[in-house]
């Protein structure tokens, strides 16, 4: 069985073409109120709902009741989706973040130490527990795998072609001279971009999941992880 998050977004996209032969009765549905009898999961009433019509949907199935509720409730907060489960897409994307990072480990830039006893203790602890809820979220909501062809995808795909730029920011890192000032460096325009771009993907697939969450932990993530890269870079170029 299809879960209601699995439609409200493609009703949203186009509530006449889950109308169908039922637009012929209308001329507008602005302001329109109208009983749904046996609405069964609520998708016309929603697209209805969307249109501009007022509706209350009426089933004798107990199912089809809480059913109805559920897809009500997911269209009145926007779509907003979320369901514990594992995420095959999260765990791609902290395994792209992790490995260059180790790698990372046994390549860090020259005096880079001197650099890190200045960072700024309230970014730090930012970063360090943005660290820890991002990884946690990105593992636990199922919202963040693949849900099928729409234009919401173009958030997946974002996150995954940000990804990947974060991955080449590295194979230049690894193949140049290893310096702070390569480490902090540019790519695309975007700055100190061995911060930002992960942050980016992630905060696209927090959208894309719909998760607040997410959202919220990569917001902390980004002040912390990316403040102290700036302010580095602004070291450097003194």
């Amino acid at each position: 069985m299809k879960r209601p998050t699995d439609f409200v977004g493609k009703i949203r996209q186009s509530p006449i073409g889950h109308l169908r032969k039922f637009t012929s009765y209308f001329d507008s549905y602005e302001n329109l109120r109208i009983a749904n009898i046996c609405g069964s999961c609520g998708k016309k009433a929603m697209a209805l709902a969307t249109l501009g019509a007022e509706v209350t949907v009426f089933d004798l199935s107990e199912d089809n009741q809480k059913q109805t509720w559920r897809v009500g409730m997911i269209w009145e907060t926007g779509g907003m989706r979320m369901h514990l489960g594992f995420s095959y897409m999260g765990l791609t994307f902290l395994l792209m973040l992790m490995v260059p990072n180790m790698l990372w480990t046994r390549n860090m830039p020259k005096d880079y130490d001197k650099y890190v006893i200045n960072e700024n203790k309230l970014l730090l602890i930012m970063e360090r527990i943005g660290e820890v809820l991002v990884s946690c979220f990105a593992l636990i909501f199922s919202d963040f795998n693949p849900q099928g062809l729409s234009v919401w995808e173009l958030w997946l795909l974002a996150a995954g072609v940000l990804m990947l730029l974060y991955e080449i920011y590295w194979v230049r890192y690894f193949r140049s001279e290893k310096t702070m000032k390569d480490f902090y460096s540019s790519l695309l325009g975007i700055p100190v971009a061995g911060a930002t771009m992960p942050v980016l993907a992630f905060l696209c697939l927090g959208i894309y999941g719909r998760n607040p969450f997410l959202v919220l932990a990569v917001v902390v993530l980004g002040i912390g992880h990316i403040g102290i890269h700036l302010c580095h870079r602004k070291e450097i170029l003194k």
